[in-house]
């Protein structure tokens, strides 16, 4: 038979890169409980954690856990040390059917969580031995915490879950840059890290009241959203952090959730420069998280719906919202300048501007302020002929795409004249008629 393999380690001194906290294979046990587990935390009834024999991965034994419900139950170490910022690389075999994650308990005054926090589950359905590696980071220092295993909904005909082998490393984590985790090539644009916990950070573009938005280089893919209420309170623009995180995808936005190891590390440093994009590209996944300025872009819709405003350079619309600060009383026709990160939610991309110095006039709005006579056109949207409605008599007309550049221009005359827009491409444009010293302009989209 296998001696017990159970330590509980000191942690590494300073410099060290690699420190065993704890190790276990299950082999041993005080009747019902497996030395060295059931600490103080463990909320799985005794009776579903079962001693199991004949096939384990080293020795004769392993231990199984039961759990049907769809709420988690915890399986605890015994109480260990552990160090704030200190990242713990959890390795351990599994087998059977359920999911499973590995968190810890450090009593951290500093946590939503009530000193509990944990790392993504891992759906294991298997009848072979695997092993899993799953990373958390402790959230304070703590001289009693206890590593845990939660599981869910495991599967009577697949044996529930089954482990064996756990080792529990302190170790000094590799960093994983944002870029990283934001790039994919995915059509659905889930990060290749879904689900994964990474430890990362980067300076802080932007501040709102559940998160901010970080970023480690400026441009595409170098941005991204924390979910982090408790850290937010106290976040400022141009604060450098660090963190672990868990990597998820919120209604398809990818996003960084369930912090811990926080750190601060300094502040007021200059945020990165701004990506100049189109209002089209706002809608690529490239600029996720990231912040972006979009300029030349005509006020097209005040209210878009739940706080946002639309606007158009030409290129395609998108949407500015109020996540972060409430632009008030935009200007159908007024040319903007909007500087803010880049948001997703509801399956469309916004821009967030953060204060009021993000939002720039820089056209007036040559609709309302030469708007002196009614003006109608039928149809808008149109793809080939419309109508003016009404008598014109030698008036003149004049197209202009939104960048201002004139498309066409001519006279027209009669009752309810026609004028042919095949030849312009698909977009928004400001028609413009002028008749006996009256003006009426209108926008005109084309598809």
């Amino acid at each position: 038979m296998k001696k017990l393999l159970l330590t509980l380690a000191l942690l590494p001194a300073v410099g060290m890169t690699y420190a065993q906290v704890v190790a276990t294979s299950f082999e041993n046990w005080t009747g019902s409980v497996p030395n060295g587990w059931r600490g103080s935390k463990t909320n799985i009834a005794i009776d579903s954690c079962l001693q199991v024999t004949g096939s384990s991965v080293y020795g004769n034994s392993a231990v199984q856990l039961i759990n049907q419900t769809t709420s988690h139950k915890r399986f605890t170490t015994q109480p260990v040390a552990v160090a704030d910022g200190q990242s713990y690389e959890v390795k351990f075999w599994v087998k059977g059917k359920g999911d499973i994650r590995v968190g810890i308990f450090d009593s951290s005054a500093v946590s939503t969580t009530s000193g509990y926090h944990y790392s993504s589950y891992v759906s294991v359905n298997t009848g072979s031995w695997t092993m899993q590696t799953l990373n958390i980071i402790a959230d304070t220092t703590y001289g009693t915490a206890q590593f845990i295993f939660s599981v869910k909904s495991t599967v009577a005909a697949n044996g529930h879950l089954q482990i064996d082998s756990a080792v529990i490393n302190a170790v000094s984590p590799s960093t994983t840059s944002i870029y990283d985790i934001q790039y994919t090539v995915a059509a659905n644009g889930d990060s290749p890290l879904a689900n994964t916990n990474v430890t990362t950070g980067g300076i802080v573009s932007a501040v709102y009241a559940s998160g901010y938005f970080i970023q480690d280089a400026p441009g595409a893919w170098n941005g991204i959203h924390v979910f982090d209420p408790t850290n937010a309170a106290t976040m400022n623009i141009g604060d450098s952090v660090t963190m672990s995180a868990n990597v998820v995808e919120y209604f398809s936005m990818t996003q960084l959730s369930s912090v811990s190891g926080f750190s601060r590390v300094s502040t007021g440093n200059p945020v990165y420069a701004s990506a100049s994009i189109s209002t089209a590209d706002v809608n690529l996944e490239d600029y996720e998280g990231v912040l972006v300025t979009v300029s030349n872009a005509t006020c097209l819709d005040v209210n878009s719906g739940f706080g946002m405003w639309k606007v158009d350079d030409g290129s395609d619309s998108c949407k500015i919202h109020d996540l972060i600060y409430d632009y008030p009383n935009p200007v159908i026709g007024n040319v903007y300048q909007v500087t803010g990160p880049v948001n997703f939610a509801f399956s469309e991309a916004r821009v967030c501007p953060r204060a009021a110095s993000d939002v720039v006039v820089s056209g007036f709005n040559a609709i309302t302020e030469t708007e002196t006579m009614d003006l109608a056109v039928f149809p808008n949207p149109a793809s080939d002929v419309i109508t003016l409605d009404g008598t014109f008599s030698n008036s003149t007309i004049e197209i202009t795409d939104l960048s201002g550049k004139v498309v066409y221009s001519g006279n027209v005359s009669g009752h309810k004249p026609n004028i042919n827009v095949s030849f312009l491409e698909q977009g928004i444009y400001i028609l413009k008629v002028q008749q006996e010293g009256k003006t009426g302009t209108l926008f005109l989209s084309v598809f």
